[in-house]
């Protein structure tokens, strides 16, 4: 009797022991702005909860956001990051939001990847904080070298009044390295007129240089090319999304996106933003496109036996700078921050390609 009772409490006590085991599914939150429709905030966001299904992932992690513009002090900020408590923070994706976010990260040695902000803010700080995306200031220096490369004898810079952090430092960063090439450097914003475009550029002027938004850079090419403007233009990646696409369609020729984000394996992209594109109705942006490599990334990470642990994240990208993503072949320096060569984009077909393909 003794005995049947003694097995029957231990089968009680293992059938109580399995029905509270709970799968811990490390948790994702993508940080950012997410008031602003069709931003890239959303565009992290879906770059993420793609990868997933692609993968067929989704079940094993828990995916959120965090709206930072419902936060209006530092402190409620932080306190809403913290309590959202991920175990990996995806975001932001504009550089003028790291000098709010970053801080919280830092202080807090939160584990954080950044899709497409590419703030010099971040660039030698020995943190958890990791970024495949080309800094604002190297891109200051490959777009003055394209611009030596092409002969051009005057250059003509605009930048939108708005993510200064990157649009203002990228455009200064360019003029300071070819100071003898670049002959106007002014701001503008959507209601710019054309006539006051114009007058930012000279006859001389045989290149300009675009760092806008998607919108902004889409209207300011339409105004230039209304009055036969006809010179190159060169647009950063900030624009390099559908809506870009959509505006400029009528004016592909002689236009081109220097993009520190367009994938190296062309055709992995290609496919897959026919596929996104069929999803999500847009193809796909920056932010998207570096979210999704880097879940392909922690995936070959967890797949090969490691936990999703700051540290030893950190060691193992370290120790492995190069990584194989989907999209791209991504090489992090020893801060964890990309370091990928930028390409000339063009659009054809509605979609953007490598101008020398």
């Amino acid at each position: 009797m003794l005995k049947k009772l003694i097995i029957v409490i231990t089968l009680v006590l293992v059938a109580s022991s399995c029905s509270q085991t709970v799968i811990n599914r490390p948790r994702l939150v993508v940080v950012g702005n997410f008031s602003e429709t069709g931003g890239f905030a959303p565009l992290a966001f879906s770059g993420v909860e793609f990868a997933l299904e692609k993968l067929e992932i989704e079940d094993e992690y828990i995916l959120d956001h965090l709206d930072i513009t419902l936060y209006p002090s530092e402190e409620e900020l932080e306190a809403a990051i913290l309590e959202s408590d991920a175990d990996i923070y995806i975001g932001p994706s504009y550089s003028s939001d790291l000098p709010t976010v970053y801080p919280v990260y830092k202080a807090n040695e939160l584990f954080a990847f950044i899709p497409s902000a590419s703030a010099d803010t971040i660039n030698e700080e020995d943190d958890y904080v990791f970024r495949f995306i080309t800094s604002t200031h190297e891109q200051g220096v490959q777009f003055a070298r394209l611009m030596e490369v092409n002969h051009y004898d005057d250059v003509a810079i605009i930048y939108e009044d708005a993510n200064l952090a990157y649009s203002q430092v990228l455009s200064e960063g360019i003029e300071a390295e070819i100071p003898e090439l670049v002959s106007s450097l002014n701001t503008t914003s959507a209601e710019t007129s054309a006539d006051t475009l114009v007058s930012y550029i000279s006859d001389e002027t045989d290149a300009i240089i675009l760092v806008m938004s998607a919108k902004t850079a889409g209207i300011t090419v339409q105004r230039l090319r209304s009055v036969d403007i006809n010179i190159p233009i060169y647009i950063s990646s900030w624009a390099q999304s559908n809506t870009l696409i959509e505006f400029v369609a009528d004016y592909t020729e002689n236009l081109y996106v220097y993009s520190n984000g367009f994938p190296s394996k062309t055709s992995n992209y290609l496919s897959l933003n026919e596929e996104y594109l069929a999803f999500y109705g847009s193809s796909m942006g920056l932010p998207a496109m570096f979210a999704y490599d880097f879940i392909v990334v922690l995936n070959d990470y967890v797949k090969a036996g490691h936990d999703i642990e700051k540290d030893e994240f950190k060691s193992y990208m370290l120790e492995n700078p190069q990584q194989e993503g989907y999209l791209f072949d991504l090489e992090l320096n020893e801060y964890g921050m990309g370091t990928q060569a930028m390409q000339l984009v063009e659009i054809r077909d509605g979609v953007f390609v490598n101008a020398y393909d």
